[in-house]
């Protein structure tokens, strides 16, 4: 009897399979429902938050000149990072105490004693005082494509800042003069419920949400890594939202690296990798939450000038020194979340969020270009996935940021 080779016996095998048919088996389960979400915005407008609109960065400090796109995309319906109001999203580098980020400046004298300055870009007089009225007051201002070294996909130059910095409260310094904040003086908190995502090592904190309809992660820098171990805050800790996760400080690669801000940002997940998108209008959607009043959005434009909060005094040493800006308002546990429940309380419910990671997915002002609709009294969550747009980015560009920390080194703040 003659033995059938393996070529041929291969042959009569896929032959059998694809005429095979299988009956019967167990049913599949049929996918959950997905329904369109949206975040219905605070009826009642705010008499002092303002905000300008997004892409609508400062004036020529975009990469080569190029401006922001402007995307009103909430991404997520996230409690706001810093526990407490009021906070002021705006540039670090290109306001007061800023380095200009690399692209020039030259002195301008001094004003009331303190040294003054100019950025190239845009010519704005700045001074060497971190606690300047202008940084701790409305409006908000988006920096997302402000000029960085990081491939940002959404932004028209293809580089950018990839996320969105915030100033806290207030700024405190331990000497009157000092011009620079003290850190670690305002809480932050977990914007939803999910898994860290942090080596001991790292600087950056990622909390990682994989929920039913939510597949999307945050990135918090500039907080102490030292504290976020003693605190357990490393890969596989879960977190719940408004949960403390730790303070607002001034951590670059060392202490006192760059200015008294949280620079948070969101990663959606796509077929090239995980994608920075912009945070600024999530950001809008969750401070109006936080002190339940609309915020007025300024157009391009438009001429409105800057507000401060009148603020009472934080509960600090009466021996410190400090400035007449330098207080600050702390919500109440009624102003600050959606209920009557304090920050870092939670109802007794079972959370969406999965107890696991998801697996990684398969001026010149340049002028806006536009990315979405103007939100009405809703807030649409666009879904993500293939169909994302990305302007001016490749494949690999995106892929370096898989597990991106903030490794750009920033030039010293001391001279000009």
């Amino acid at each position: 009897m003659r033995k059938m080779s393996c070529r041929d016996a291969d042959k009569v095998a896929v032959r059998f399979l694809k005429v095979l048919r299988v009956v019967g088996g167990t049913p599949q389960t049929q996918p959950d429902t997905m329904t369109a979400d949206t975040i219905d915005r605070p009826v009642e407008q705010s008499n002092v938050f303002t905000y300008h609109s997004p892409g609508d960065i400062l004036p020529g400090t975009g990469f080569r000149r190029r401006g922001g796109v402007a995307d009103y995309t909430v991404y997520s319906k996230i409690r706001f990072p810093l526990k407490d109001a009021p906070a002021f999203a705006n540039s670090q580098s290109f306001m007061n105490w800023g380095n200009c980020e690399a692209t020039g400046r030259y002195g301008a004298g001094s004003v009331d004693g303190v040294r003054s300055y100019r950025c190239r870009v845009n010519g704005q007089k700045l001074i060497l005082d971190e606690s300047a009225a202008d940084n701790y007051s409305y409006p908000w201002r988006d920096n997302f494509c402000e000029t960085r070294n990081f491939y940002v996909g959404q932004c028209p130059a293809g580089l950018g800042h990839q996320g969105q910095d915030i100033r806290p409260a207030s700024c405190k310094q331990r000497i009157e003069g000092a011009n620079r904040c003290e850190p670690y003086l305002h809480d932050v908190v977990a914007v939803r419920d999910g898994a860290v995502l942090r080596a001991q090592s790292q600087e950056a904190l990622f909390i990682v949400t994989n929920g039913p309809n939510e597949r999307i992660r945050f990135r918090y820098l500039h907080m102490l890594p030292k504290q976020f171990n003693a605190d357990g805050m490393v890969s596989g800790r879960l977190v719940r939202q408004g949960e403390i996760i730790g303070k607002v400080g001034n951590f670059f690669r060392r202490e006192r690296g760059t200015t008294y801000h949280l620079h948070f940002d969101l990663q959606v997940p796509t077929k090239y990798g995980w994608v920075f998108v912009n945070p600024y209008m999530t950001l809008v959607a969750a401070y109006e939450r936080l002190i339940r009043g609309r915020g007025q959005e300024i157009k391009e434009q438009e001429d409105v000038p800057t507000a401060s909060i009148p603020m009472r005094p934080l509960a600090i040493d009466p021996d410190a020194a400090a400035k007449p800006t330098e207080t600050a308002i702390e919500s109440s546990a009624g102003n600050a979340t959606e209920s009557k429940a304090r920050p870092d309380e939670r109802a007794d419910e079972p959370s969406p969020i999965k107890a696991k990671l998801p697996r990684r997915a398969g001026g010149g002002h340049g002028g806006l270009e536009r990315n979405g609709t103007r939100a009405g009294k809703q807030i649409a969550v666009r879904p993500v996935g293939r169909s994302l747009s990305r302007t001016g980015a490749r494949a690999w560009y995106i892929r370096r940021y898989i597990h991106a920390g903030y490794g750009q080194y920033q030039t010293g703040y001391s001279s000009f």
